[in-house]
Parts: structure tokens; sequence; C-alpha cells
């Protein structure tokens, strides 16, 4: 049974009939919904069974041959709880064109029986134990975390919105990870968040998101990173967007992690309010930071952040060097530019450079385009070549994938990255 059956039949139990479920079973094979300027809520509460989830006896072993609204397959994707707890160990992995190979290895497994992950619900749907979902082993799973609290029903706050806006929609052919993608506005956060759906199969890596010119308006020039941040959220990852829908002005100034920060305590706090449907469902231990252009600058001042896990400035670098900064500066980092012809170019040539207390890579795409600055954004399917390396990087970073979609995509006799047009340098290169 496909992801989109086994969470529409869930939502179906429990008699959801919400937007949730008609955006997951409705939306037709792969095709958005229809774009319009009307919301709709979400529930914050009720969890889905196990058994609902899962369809299958614990610890059975199902080949899922049918693609999920075109994806891949995923071949010998194990349901049992054993075999969620090794899926989890893995990445996602992106399977766009150019994508590492052995695509669908590591996928989360999206139908772990006996786990009681909730698609929607508040209290997680961990067990009858009362334990929040986990699995040995690092990235979208955590180690066992403490007992889940009920619901009370005073803290209880209006729901997220479902949003259909145009230019926050996917188009063309869908993200290449295993979740359906869900865009909404949630009244808790100035902010606009993609997310994956459902909720609760992994823990959720949290990763925040300037806008280019640190825009206010997350549809701003059409929507030009939304193809960006659908694929990221499809491969597990909860992204927040530090901009609004149809916003006006600066979000933030250039430098500030103002607004990168507190979306990362709102995640925190949705983690730990029992009345959340994030709740014990997120990985706070694994922040990631990212932007373009004027957001990525706050990226990498965000960076400094010490619950940041990874970075991941595109088209960017500061104006002039911060010797203060560079100091606190402590994950991983990939300046992702678009070649000599991209503005921010010289910028993000000196950062790099500069730093040299942290693994850091400066990759460069050239696109020949006439407007090099947004080139890897525009018109490009899941962000194209941008997309392939951004998802391999974040599946090194955030879930611990070493093999060829994760860090074997850029170090190692198989580098994929190494065959490609990229030019790829390096300053504490790991090995």
């Amino acid at each position: 049974m496909t992801l989109r059956k086994l969470a529409h039949a869930s939502l179906e139990i429990i008699g959801c009939g919400c937007a949730i479920a008609s955006l997951v079973a409705c939306s037709g094979a792969g095709e958005p919904p229809a774009v319009s300027t009307e919301s709709t809520t979400t529930s914050e509460s009720a969890p889905v069974s196990s058994s609902a989830v899962a369809g299958a006896a614990a610890g059975q072993t199902t080949s899922v041959g049918a693609s999920i609204a075109g994806r891949p397959s995923v071949p010998g994707m194990n349901t049992g709880t054993a075999g969620r707890a090794a899926q989890n160990a893995n990445a996602p992995a992106s399977t766009s064109a150019g994508a590492p190979a052995n695509s669908a290895a590591g996928a989360p497994s999206a139908a772990a029986a006996g786990t009681g992950a909730a698609a929607t619900g508040g209290a997680s749907g961990a067990a009858a134990a009362g334990t929040s979902a986990s699995a040995a082993g690092a990235g979208g799973a955590v180690a066992m975390g403490p007992p889940d609290v009920a619901c009370d029903p005073a803290d209880k706050k209006p729901d997220a919105m479902v949003t259909t806006a145009m230019g926050l929609q996917k188009s063309g052919m869908p993200p290449s990870g295993m979740f359906e993608t869900v865009v909404e506005v949630d009244p808790g956060i100035v902010a606009t968040i993609f997310r994956p759906e459902p909720i609760g199969m992994i823990q959720h890596p949290v990763l925040v998101f300037g806008m280019g010119a640190c825009s206010n308006d997350s549809t701003s020039s059409g929507g030009v990173f939304s193809e960006m941040l659908h694929e990221m959220a499809s491969h597990g990852i909860l992204v927040i967007v530090d901009a609004t829908v149809g916003g006006s002005g600066a979000a933030s100034t250039n430098g500030s992690a103002a607004g990168l920060t507190k979306a990362m305590d709102w995640a925190e706090a949705e983690n730990e309010r029992p009345c959340s449907k994030y709740y014990h469902k997120l990985n706070t231990k694994k922040f990631a930071t990212s932007g373009q252009s004027c957001g990525g600058m706050n990226a990498i001042t965000t960076a400094a952040d010490p619950r940041v896990a990874v970075a991941l400035p595109f088209n960017s670098g500061n104006f002039s060097r911060d010797t203060a900064l560079y100091a606190k500066l402590h994950a991983p980092m990939a300046i992702v530019n678009s070649g000599p012809e991209d503005i921010a170019y010289e910028n993000g040539k000196a950062d790099f450079e500069a730093i040299d207390t942290i693994p850091i890579m400066f990759a460069n795409y050239e696109f020949n385009s006439s407007f090099a600055h947004n080139a890897g954004f525009t018109n490009q399917d899941n962000s194209g070549v941008f997309g392939v390396l951004a998802i391999a990087w974040l599946n090194w970073w955030l879930f611990d994938d070493m093999g060829p979609t994760g860090k074997g995509y850029f170090v190692g006799d198989s580098c994929g990255v190494c065959s490609t047009e990229w030019d790829i340098q390096w300053k504490m290169k790991p090995m």
C-alpha cells in the first residue's frame, strides 16, 4: 500500500474529515490542489492507531511496487518496528535527475507497524506504553524520549491553516522524497511552513529558511524558492520560512539571525507542547539553517547558534568579514553559488577563504544565465542540480547518511558530485 493510501486510510479510520485528508487523498495522482486564496484548518489532536497506519503485522516485510504519486517505489520497505529503526537510521534519498544512485535505499519507512505515529495528532501516537516514537540510531530517529503527557484542552491553540496561495504550490514533477508536502500558515509563528505529510513517521529535523532579499513575502518572485522547499519537506524535513504569505517589506535585515532564531524557538516549544501536532515528533537536536542571498547571509549568522547542526546558504556571502562570527561557527557549512557571474560569488568566496574552523564547502554551478543569482531556483523542477546537491548535503548532516546519497556524494572514491559540472572547493574536508 502506498504512503498516500496509508495516510488516507488512517485518517478515514479516525473519522477525520479535515482538509489534510482531502489534501492527501483527493489531490489526484500527484497533481497539486487547485490554486485558490482559501484556507482550511488542520486538526491538532486526533492520534492515529499503529494498526491503522501499518496495515500489516509487526515485523512483516513488504515490497511497495507502485510509485507514490509518480515518486520512486521502495522495494523491500520493512514495515516492522525493527525495520523502522533501520530505515530511520538512514536518510531519505534524492531521486531527481542527476541525483545520487541507490535512491530508494535508506528512504524512511512510511508504514511502520507498531509505531503508532500520528498523521495529524496532538499527543504523540507513540504507543499504549506512553513513550514517544523513536528508534535507535541517528538522523530522523532519536533516543527514547520522556513519557508523553495528555493534551490539556486549556492549552489548545488555533489550528494551522493550509494555504493554496499562488506561488507556493508544487508544479511539474513531484518532489523526489517519500513524503507528501503541505504548506501551512500557523497563527503561533510569523512564517510559512512547508512540512512533510504525514507527521511522525520519523522524528523530523527542522530547517529554517531566509528568503532572498530578506523578503517578508514567501510568494515573492512567483514563489521561486517553493520548488526547493517542497523538495526538502518531501524528505521528512520540517521547513520554516521566515516570511508570510503575501507579506510586505523585509522580514529582517542583512546578517540578522532574529527571524530564523525565533523559528527554532517555536519548533522547540511545539515539540514539547502536548496539544501540538508536532509533540515529540521533531528532532530538535538537528536544526539546519538555510536561505538565499540576503536570507543566506542570515543563515550564516544563525549558524553560530549552538542548536544548528548544518548550514546551507545559497547565492550568498557577507559584505565584509566578521571574525567574531566566524569564531562562533561550529557546524559544517556549504556555500552554494552560481559561479563568477553570480553577484554573490566574490562575497561567498571571501567568506569561504576566511572561515577556517569548520568543515566548509564552496560549491558553484555555472548556468550561463542572464541572471545567475537566481538561476539555480528559476524554472527548475525540484530546484534541479541545486536540489540534488542540497538533499545529499542534508542527508549527510541531518540524517547521518554515510552512503552515496549523503556523504558519499561529496567524498570518497565513488564521489557522485565529482563527475558532474559542479566546481567544488573544500576546507577541513571530512574523509
